[in-house]
Order: structure tokens, then C-alpha cells, then sequence
């Protein structure tokens, strides 16, 4: 279990169990590799794994190896590059043949750097596209676009005419909460997030247990997601960097608003600028 112990983190309180990672991980030409026959050790996941996954979209390939040696690795199947846990046999128990799609790289297997940043902009379109819609503002084009769609999922079609009309902004709205919705959804299933059941005893078990889980670090991060888009009433938007975060308090109309990475750079523009104006109107 997670809980985010900040505020305005996106992490929210999460039944994710833990996962592994290879201790001879390296970084070799724009990939994270590791030797199949090495040592694992466990993950348990941070509390605020959304923000550290969000870093990542302008990292470099040494800060990307670093993330993959202390969350996990992001597998990929090698017939569709979609997660490997998208080819789960039902039924099936045994950890090592769970899945029906062999990983990149088989006997020597690989992540390229880039799927992690691929996912840190996978993640920050839909925190961005979830705020501006609970906020009932106008979306970003360029998050779509992080998502597959050249440009904003509205149909301009009638539902039951079929007549070419002009939606208002409240079914533009419907619309593409509608969209955003099936793809969170898409992505939960390929990340094999499902009720599980058991029963074990031992060290860290003492009878039946009901959780729903996520695989890996990839099913932590769709999980977190989900749940800081189910959060109706704590967006708001970092003024610097344009990206959705969760503020400490309700931010103030016509003020500017900080996210934790950009609050120290941020406040310090604004008061440069302030002693700008303030010049120019004594001149």
C-alpha cells in the first residue's frame, strides 16, 4: 500500500503489491539491459510515483537508467510493443508464463530508454487533459496529440441524424471525457489491473485476502493515474510549466500558481518582473 504524504502530490492511497528489479541493470546504446539469469530485488512502490515518472519526459538516458534501477523496468512484448502484460492467459498461475508475448529481446533483453519517457508524456497528457476538463476549461491539441489523435476527438456528426452539425462546448466536453475515459480504460487492460484473490499465510500473509492489483511498474502507474483523475476538485495549473498538479490550498483567481518544481524559479521571475514594471512606471 502507497499513501501520498504530501498534498499536493499526485499519489493517492494504493493497493499496488510489489514487483522486482534486476540488481546488473546498465545502460548500452539508448537501452536499459540486465542478464535474465541475474539477482531481483524487490520494489515497493514510492509515495509519490506519479511526480518521479513525470521528471522523465526531458531526462537524459543516464537519469531514465537511474529510474529503472530504482522503480522497475517497463517491459514490452516483441510481436506488438504493447506492455507484455496486454497477452495474459487466463488461468494461468505460474509468474514466468503468465503472458503469451515473449519480451523484447528474449534471451537478452532490453528497454529502450525512450519507453520511459514516452510514458512520462503518456501520464502528464492525461493528468493535463483530466484537469482542464474537470476545471471545464478548453484542452490542449498538443495533449491529444500525446495520445494518438492528430487533433481533438470531436465528432461533428449528430448521434441520430447523422447530419454534420457544430457540438457546443458542452458536448465538445462530453465528448472527449467520453474518449479519454475508453483510453484509461484501454490502458488498465493491457496492464493486467484486476481483482485478485488469495490465500496465503506466512511472514507478510495471515488468510484470505481481496485486493485489485497492478503487474509491475507500468500497472502502479495506469493505477495512479486512474486515481488522480478520479480526484474532481484538486487541479489546478502550474503558470511556468503549464503542466496539472495538486495544490496545497485552493489557489487565488488572478494570482500566479506553482508547482513544487517550479515554485522557487517561478516566484523568483515574478518578482523580477514586478521590479521591472515598477521602474518603468517611475521612468
Amino acid at each position: 500500500m502507497t499513501y501520498s504524504q504530501s498534498p499536493h502530490q499526485l499519489g493517492r492511497p494504493l493497493a499496488t503489491g510489489t514487483w522486482g528489479a534486476p540488481e546488473n541493470l546498465r545502460l548500452a546504446d539508448g537501452r536499459v539491459k540486465w542478464s535474465s539469469e541475474g539477482e531481483w530485488r524487490q520494489i515497493d512502490p514510492p509515495t509519490d510515483l506519479l511526480d518521479r515518472v513525470t521528471r522523465l519526459v526531458d531526462a537524459d538516458d543516464e537519469t531514465v537508467a537511474d529510474f529503472a534501477r530504482s522503480y522497475g523496468l517497463l517491459l514490452l512484448c516483441a510481436r506488438h510493443r504493447l506492455p507484455h502484460t496486454h497477452s495474459r492467459i487466463v488461468g494461468q498461475r505460474n509468474v514466468f508464463s503468465r503472458y503469451d508475448c515473449p519480451i523484447q529481446g528474449g534471451r537478452n533483453p532490453f528497454v529502450e530508454v525512450e519507453t520511459y519517457r514516452a510514458l512520462a508524456r503518456k501520464v502528464r497528457a492525461i493528468i493535463n487533459l483530466a484537469a482542464m476538463l474537470h476545471m471545464k476549461k478548453e484542452t490542449d491539441s498538443k495533449d491529444w496529440a500525446v495520445l494518438g489523435y492528430d487533433e481533438k476527438p470531436i465528432s461533428h456528426l449528430g448521434a441520430w441524424t447523422w447530419e454534420s452539425t457544430q457540438p457546443d462546448s458542452e458536448e465538445e466536453a462530453r465528448q472527449e471525457r467520453e474518449v479519454l475515459g475508453d483510453l484509461i480504460d484501454e490502458w488498465l487492460d493491457q496492464c493486467d489491473l484486476r481483482p485478485r484473490f488469495g490465500w496465503h499465510e506466512g511472514r507478510h500473509f495471515d488468510g484470505p485476502s481481496f485486493q485489485i492489483t497492478a503487474a509491475g511498474l507500468r500497472g502502479a502507474v495506469a493505477m495512479n493515474v486512474v486515481l488522480a483523475v478520479t480526484k474532481s476538485d484538486g487541479f489546478a495549473l502550474c503558470t511556468s510549466c503549464k503542466g496539472a498538479y495538486a495544490p496545497r490550498q485552493k489557489p487565488k483567481t488572478g494570482r500566479n500558481n506553482y508547482c513544487p518544481g517550479c515554485r522557487g524559479p517561478g516566484r523568483w521571475r515574478d518578482a523580477k518582473r514586478r521590479a521591472r514594471a515598477a521602474g518603468e512606471a517611475e521612468g
